[in-house]
């Protein structure tokens, strides 16, 4: 080989690896934030979490991004660590899916299916067809699939220049030498195990092993050792996520790789052992011959299935295995703390933008229950001032806050989401935003409370009376906001707007029968100036209620396609009979709690 060689093979290289790069982003993208609700739904069933493994990396075709997400779940307290070692073995099932694609380049004949499916000729079909989708059909998923199979394209092509560099080495004695180094199944694991931890993938190993195949022949006893190396190199990947993470999920990682590694020590005795006593000594006829791509895929999946079937009786053992490696200790944070309530925005599910997402989702959730409690102890307040509920709702402040600061910092690291999804993180800022507020709010109504209390003010009944019915308005519209969280429907998003509407004539009118009272002597000046700041901050509540509710109708209506106009969108909500409806029944619901 010579420095153009050199050079094409590793440009091919770089192709390659950008290219399944690029098919393996869109396919995650494409399947977005399902593979968590799939991944969660796991029961202890360990075939089925086998089975879920298996494909789910099928689908998104990277066993160590499943292996890096599932480390991210257990961090996050999400699943247990028993529930993750089927999903682990699956994953090396499914990873074996790469390898079968790629042996499409082994393909042999002059007909025009079997030319049209050879790397060289499908590269620029898969090309020009992603290149449809993206530029003029560029709606929907359309141009994530145009994506993927661009990235696929790049793969193959890629695959081909390794192969047409690595040509020259097959009549060279140098090469020779090297593949004869190889034979010693110690250095062929090892140099599957270092090739795959500095690419970070083990399907970029298979590839250039099977365009190595191709181009210069490469013998059963050196692919084996390589392959079986290359199953405990893609560990790496899992090991270096949990660097930081808590014991669970450091034994996630330790889980992958004691699968592998355990297997391989199993494997390689075997297969040479046996190797030396079938035909009478004289070992395999296949031992020393050259193997094609698609044997590679054999030898891969061969070896991956037949481990996890044989290994999922015993993930008990496994289990008391990185029990004992990574001991426990005392947990540092309790459950209801800062650390423990943000746990599921780890870092690792940054690399599947939608699943961070819909982690960002389940904080926002939290939030929003928090604040929702605080409004709830202020507010209970005006009954039974206690000097230890007003203790928690400073705490919970506190939290909001930190809370509030988090979630943001974590949505503005979510990169790379699909255009039906990358409004929506602007729309979880704003919520985060809305939240942090109602919490201040709450904290306002404390303080009214306890200025009453510390200056001997009184409030009339009929004061008292209309504070409680307010409280009981702001609480429900609350609980319906919060609740938008979890249903996420337009027709429930569409009943906040009347009711903030009903709050806002109910704090007009309380005002107004306020000052009729102050002005016939009822209530005094400052009890009123009190009340009025009461009434005002349950308000502001409601308004921010409505914005998120609003938010959620936005992103909405986005997803379906549809262009959201606020102004005209408010215009016609408050005209239809439907929201006059609602409007009306509420104020009379509520007023006629007076």
């Amino acid at each position: 080989m010579d420095f153009f060689d050199v050079l094409t093979l590793l440009g091919g290289l770089g192709l390659f690896l950008y290219g399944m790069s690029q098919m393996s982003d869109g396919l995650k993208k494409l399947a977005g934030g399902k593979m968590q609700s799939i991944l969660e739904k796991l029961t202890s069933n360990r075939v089925k979490a086998m089975l879920l493994g298996a494909g789910v990396t099928a689908v998104i075709q990277s066993s160590s991004a499943t292996t890096v997400m599932v480390v991210g779940f257990v961090n996050s307290g999400i699943m247990k660590l028993s529930q993750v070692i089927g999903i682990i073995m699956g994953a090396n099932i499914g990873t074996t899916i790469t390898g079968w694609v790629l042996s499409l380049s082994g393909l042999q004949g002059d007909s025009f299916i079997i030319r049209m499916l050879k790397p060289a000729s499908l590269a620029f079909v898969l090309a020009l067809v992603g290149a449809i989708l993206i530029v003029f059909l560029n709606k929907g998923k359309k141009p994530l699939i145009g994506k993927i199979l661009i990235g696929l394209a790049i793969l193959f092509i890629g695959m081909g220049f390794m192969s047409q560099s690595t040509a020259g080495l097959k009549d060279s004695a140098a090469f020779g030498n090297f593949i004869a180094v190889l034979t010693n199944p110690f250095f062929g694991v090892l140099l599957g195990f270092c090739m795959t931890a500095v690419v970070q993938s083990s399907s970029a190993t298979l590839g250039i092993l099977q365009a190595l195949a191709i181009s210069t022949g490469i013998p059963f006893n050196v692919v084996l050792p390589i392959i079986l190396g290359e199953n405990i190199g893609t560990c790496m990947t899992a090991f270096l996520s949990s660097i930081g993470a808590n014991r669970n999920a450091r034994r996630t990682a330790m889980v992958h790789f004691f699968f592998n590694a355990i297997g391989t020590s199993i494997a390689l005795p075997a297969v040479y052992i046996t190797q030396s006593l079938v035909n009478g000594g004289a070992g395999f006829w296949f031992w020393e011959m050259d193997v094609r791509p698609e044997h590679i895929a054999i030898i891969h999946s061969c070896f991956n299935v037949t481990f996890a079937f044989a290994f999922l009786p015993f993930t008990q053992l496994f289990e008391k295995l990185v029990m004992f490696v990574v001991h426990d200790k005392a947990e540092d944070d309790s459950a209801d703390s800062v650390n423990t309530l943000t746990k599921m925005l780890d870092v690792r599910f940054l690399l599947t933008p939608a699943l961070a997402l819909e982690q960002s989702k389940k904080a926002v959730y939290i939030m929003a229950n928090i604040a929702a409690k605080n409004v709830k102890l202020a507010t209970g307040l005006l009954s039974d001032f206690s000097t230890q509920s007003s203790d928690i709702i400073l705490e919970n402040e506190v939290k909001l806050n930190v809370l509030a600061e988090r979630i943001s910092n974590y949505l503005v690291k979510i990169k790379n989401l699909p255009a039906s999804e990358d409004k929506s993180v602007s729309k979880f800022l704003h919520s985060v935003r809305d939240i942090e507020r109602i919490g201040d709010h709450a904290e306002n109504i404390t303080a009214a409370f306890a200025h009453l209390k510390d200056n001997g003010i009184d409030l009339s009944q009929a004061s008292h009376t209309e504070i409680e019915i307010l409280v009981k308005a702001v609480n429900d519209i609350l609980e319906a906001t919060t609740g938008l969280f979890e249903k996420g429907d337009i027709k429930s998003a569409q009943k906040i707007e009347p009711l903030e509407e009903a709050i806002d004539f109910l704090r007009d009118n309380f005002k107004e029968r306020q000052m009729s009272r102050i002005k016939a002597g009822i209530d005094s000046i400052e009890s009123g100036v009190v009340y009025n700041d009461i009434l005002t901050d349950l308000e502001r509540v409601a308004d921010h209620c409505s914005n998120i509710a609003l938010y959620i109708i936005e992103e909405l209506y986005e997803k379906d396609g549809i262009k959201f106009e606020m102004q005209e969108y408010m215009r016609k909500a408050l005209e239809s009979s439907e929201f006059l409806g609602m409007y009306n029944g509420h104020k009379e619901r509520y007023l006629g709690m007076c």
